[in-house]
Parts: structure tokens; C-alpha cells; sequence
């Protein structure tokens, strides 16, 4: 253990150098080439090594120094020499070191193909070298878990690399449990470079989505989100009878899938519903009313979201009579219930943000000083029944302010005294006035 922290504490030593001194600095790579092939008297010293060896052509690759560099590295070893001794490192039998063999890989690949288009056929050399590594590991030694953990790791930095196994065998390992996740991941990095995704990708998305796995879900619905430019529509309609399955209520839906994954199941019907109007144009009422489900959610965030997205004067006009004939026309519908009302007295309600261009914020205080700072006096109100609608009675009626409540029509004795804050007299209410 005081072995590792040495190394730990030596190797940011080192990072932190090559960081402050970056291109004034000229890095000999012998020694980091004698860790990468370190055969020791123990695995678990050649363990220690490679690790080092690796971490260090991590750093300096990190900070944007070639893997190779002619000028200086080509009198004690080529550039094919170099590279075959960073791949066969996925050879050793500890997954850590594979992987970090892979993120290495990767970050020399994104290295070579942003130098000099003169690199190209440098970057091939590599990617050929480690594909077929990852092909032996795949095919050969059957060892799916790390094939995938180490691809992945290429792919961090160099997301190119991952063609060489799509469609297959990525696309095969969809369906094997284990390793459906980072499958997933990986053709979600690289889902909008792939023909025709969806015709390979439909016959196990509905497994995907209907399985309660909530991971497999969410980037299956990240995947359709990224590829919705390219969908034909038969593929689009049938996403939408997939989902439509669980939309019957909105309890089936939510225990269906969790909150962040129907959060990108509306983000997916408000893109179509904004750039695919006339490719779905007879299916627009259909995303219409599944727009309007999003308004029954159980999460305000999603709420929120989908009012926000009618609200926009794209989709309902700004002109006051014009967004009311709508609200009635377009947003009307069973789907809500008794909450149509409430939404469409907010989406009306609206109006006036967007008129006076207000900017509502929940932490902006209503008032300038504090109420302790206010100055209070009494002030009568009249509570005579008769009373009642005064706020509604024209200047010219008969009743005056200044008349004083008939004695018959005061409030009840039962009332006199004082109740939250309010102090009941002979049918008057004595509250207090305050005045900033």
C-alpha cells in the first residue's frame, strides 16, 4: 500500500509538470516504454508497471503531446513498435489494465486524426491494430464483459473506432442481459452514423422499453431521440403504437417508465410535434393529444415542461382571442379531465407575461421594505350581509359607503371578539391598515 501511494503522489508530480510546462518540455519515452512491456518477477509487479507506464502515456497525451513523436522517439523504436507495445497490454489478464489500455488508445487515435490529415494513415495503422485485438478478445477468448468495457473506453475519446464492430456484433449483444447497457451506450454514441438504425433496432426496442430495466429504457429513448432527422415514418408510427401501449393512464405510464425517461418520451413527441408537422400530418392530432397526457404527469418538472411548450406563441397565438378559439379547439380534450380548465385559465393567464414582457421570479421579493417597517392604522369595514356585493355596485346606487350597518343586520354576538387578527364590532370588522 505505501508502494501505491508513493506512486500515486510521484505520477501527480509529473501530471502537474507536464501541465505547467506543456510544449517547453521534451519527454523521453524509453523509460515509459520499458514500464508498458514490463515483465517482472511477479503479476502483481507487472500489474504495478504497466500501470505506470500507461498512466503516463496517459498524461502526456492529455496534454496534447503525440503518442509518437518523429523527431526524437524514432531513434530507439518506430512508430509500429510503439504502438503494438500499448495494444498488446489488452492481452494482460487484469481488466483495469485492459481498460486503460483502451482509453489510452483512444486519446492517441483523437490525437493523430487532429494533427495532420499526413497522420491518416498513421491513425489506421492503430485503429487496425487494436480492432483486431478486440475482435480476438470477442471471438476468441469470449470475454463479451470486457470487449464492451474496453470499446467503451476507446470510445470516450475516439468515438470512430466503434464502427469497426457495428452493426455487429454490437447489435447481436442487444439481447444478451448482461451487457445490454454498455451495448446500448455504444450505439448511442454512434447511432446517427449508422444506416438505417431503427429496421435493425425495432425488433428488440420493444423488449427494451417494456423490460423494467430503467438504465435500457432511458438510452433506448436517447437513442430514438438522436435519430428522429432520419426515421421514416412507418418506423415513427410504429415507436408511437409502442408507447402508446402504456399511455392508457397515467399510472400505467409512470410505473412504466421512471420520471427522466418519460421526460425524453415528451422530448421526442415535441420534436416531431415542431419538425415533422407535415410528414405526420395525419398523425398530428395523435401527438397532440399525447403532448396533452404530459399535462396529467405526476412530476411537475414534466408539467412544467409540456406547459411551457404550449405556451409558446409558436404553438398558441399571442393575440388574446385567437389563443382562447384554440385553447377550446386544439387543447380540449377527455385526455384532461377536470384539469382542462385550470390549464387553460394558466395558458390565458400567460397572455399577460407576455404582453408586459414580465419575468416572473419566485425569489424576487413583492415589497421594497419589510413589514416591520410599516406604519398600521385601523380602518372599518362594513360585514352587513347586504354588503356583500358592493365591490360590484355602481357609482350611482342608492347605497353609500357612509351609512353605517342597521343594527338588525349586524353580525352575531357569537362573533364578537377577536379571531385571526380580526376584531368584530357591532357588525364592523376592525382590522389593520399597513402603509409602506
Amino acid at each position: 500500500s505505501d508502494k501505491r501511494f508513493i506512486l500515486a503522489n510521484n505520477l501527480e508530480i509529473i501530471k502537474m509538470l507536464i501541465e505547467m510546462w506543456g510544449g517547453r518540455v521534451r519527454i523521453k519515452k524509453e523509460v515509459i516504454l520499458g514500464w508498458l512491456d514490463y515483465t517482472g518477477p511477479s503479476e502483481r509487479e507487472q500489474f504495478s508497471g504497466r500501470t505506470t507506464g500507461l498512466q503516463l502515456l496517459g498524461v502526456i497525451l492529455a496534454n496534447g503531446y503525440p503518442a509518437y513523436d518523429r523527431l526524437y522517439d524514432k531513434a530507439f523504436v518506430s512508430e509500429e513498435q510503439l504502438y503494438q507495445k500499448i495494444v498488446q497490454n489488452l492481452r494482460f489478464g487484469k481488466k483495469p489494465i485492459q481498460e486503460a489500455t483502451g482509453e489510452v488508445i483512444g486519446m492517441a487515435l483523437a490525437n493523430l486524426s487532429t494533427v495532420s490529415t499526413e497522420q491518416a494513415d498513421k491513425t489506421q495503422l492503430l485503429s487496425k491494430m487494436a480492432a483486431a485485438e478486440l475482435r480476438r478478445m470477442y471471438d476468441f477468448d469470449k470475454e463479451y464483459e470486457k470487449f464492451l468495457a474496453v470499446l467503451d473506453k476507446v470510445g470516450l475519446h475516439y468515438e470512430p473506432f466503434i464502427d469497426h464492430f457495428l452493426p455487429n456484433p454490437i447489435m447481436q449483444m442487444l439481447s444478451k442481459k448482461g451487457q445490454r447497457v454498455l451495448a446500448l451506450k455504444l450505439v448511442h454514441k454512434r447511432a446517427r452514423s449508422i444506416p438505417d438504425l431503427y429496421k435493425s433496432f425495432a425488433y428488440i426496442s420493444t423488449d427494451l422499453l417494456k423490460h423494467r430495466d430503467d438504465t435500457c429504457q432511458l438510452v433506448t429513448l436517447q437513442i430514438i431521440h438522436k435519430i428522429l432527422p432520419t426515421m421514416l415514418v412507418k418506423d415513427i408510427e410504429h415507436f408511437m403504437e409502442i408507447v402508446s401501449t402504456f399511455t392508457t393512464s397515467s399510472t400505467e405510464f409512470s410505473s412504466t417508465f421512471p420520471e427522466d425517461c418519460r421526460s425524453w418520451v415528451y422530448d421526442i413527441w415535441i420534436w416531431l410535434y415542431d419538425n415533422r408537422p407535415e410528414d405526420l400530418s395525419s398523425h398530428l392530432q395523435r401527438l397532440t393529444k399525447l403532448l396533452l397526457f404530459g399535462l396529467s404527469d405526476e412530476s411537475l418538472a414534466i408539467r412544467t415542461k409540456i406547459l411551457d411548450f404550449w405556451n409558446h406563441e409558436t404553438r398558441l397565438p399571442l393575440e388574446s382571442m385567437s389563443r382562447m378559439e384554440q385553447v377550446f379547439t386544439k387543447l380540449h380534450d377527455t385526455v384532461l379531465g377536470e384539469r382542462w380548465l385550470q390549464i387553460a385559465s394558466y395558458l390565458m393567464l400567460k397572455l399577460v407575461q407576455h404582453s408586459m414582457g414580465i419575468e416572473y421570479d419566485n425569489n424576487k421579493e413583492l415589497f421594497r421594505d419589510s413589514l416591520t417597517h410599516c406604519e398600521f392604522k385601523e380602518m372599518a369595514i362594513a360585514t352587513g350581509w347586504q354588503l356583500r356585493g358592493r365591490p360590484m355596485t355602481p357609482m350611482f346606487s342608492l347605497l353609500s359607503a357612509s351609512q353605517p350597518a342597521s343594527p338588525s343586520l349586524t353580525a352575531p354576538q357569537s362573533l364578537t371578539g377577536v379571531t385571526a387578527g380580526l376584531e368584530y364590532e357591532d357588525g364592523d370588522v376592525s382590522i389593520l391598515e399597513g402603509k409602506e
